[in-house]
């Protein structure tokens, strides 16, 4: 269960990233290259 809990805060932690990077003026294809995310699933943050 804590391998569980862990791995949810880790990729909760990887998306409030974007969120910053994208906040910030980032491009979303920079976004998703570092981040591991598809564009598409940077674009729905």
């Amino acid at each position: 269960m804590r391998e569980g809990l862990r791995e949810e805060w880790k990729e909760e932690g990887r998306r409030e990233v974007v969120r910053v990077a994208l906040a910030e003026g980032m491009e979303i294809g920079m976004v998703a290259k570092i981040s591991g995310l598809s564009e598409g699933e940077v674009g729905t943050l």
